[in-house]
């Protein structure tokens, strides 16, 4: 999933990865104008967005998922198990998924 950050301002979208795992340095990825490779070491692919993205990335706010102390537009794994449970809160409670959203995101503008 690709969620955005940094020069990315759509919704989420869901991609299917086209290629093999690659590991790459961060050094490599900042030559090829990644925006913030901040660690050594990273596993890359090709994606593909999905031509039909599924009607619940609408319900999706990434920014609740993210992690303690994240750096910012820096990248995160999540489990489908949270991405589904953060969904699951938006569609049964929309008002109180996205004030939990504003508040978990260090991006948040008020």
């Amino acid at each position: 999933m690709l969620y955005g950050g940094g020069w990315w301002r759509g919704p989420p979208v869901l991609c299917r990865r086209t290629s093999p795992w690659q590991a790459k340095s961060g050094a490599e990825l900042n030559a090829n104008d990644y925006p913030a490779a901040l660690h050594a070491a990273y596993f890359c692919c090709s994606l593909t967005p999905l031509e039909r993205q599924p009607r619940w990335m609408e319900a999706l706010d990434p920014a609740v998922l993210l992690p303690p102390r994240h750096v910012r537009d820096a990248p995160f794994s999540s489990s489908w198990l949270d991405v589904m449970l953060a969904v699951d809160a938006a569609r049964l409670n929309p008002v109180r998924a996205a004030r939990r959203a504003r508040a978990a995101s260090p991006r948040a503008s008020v």
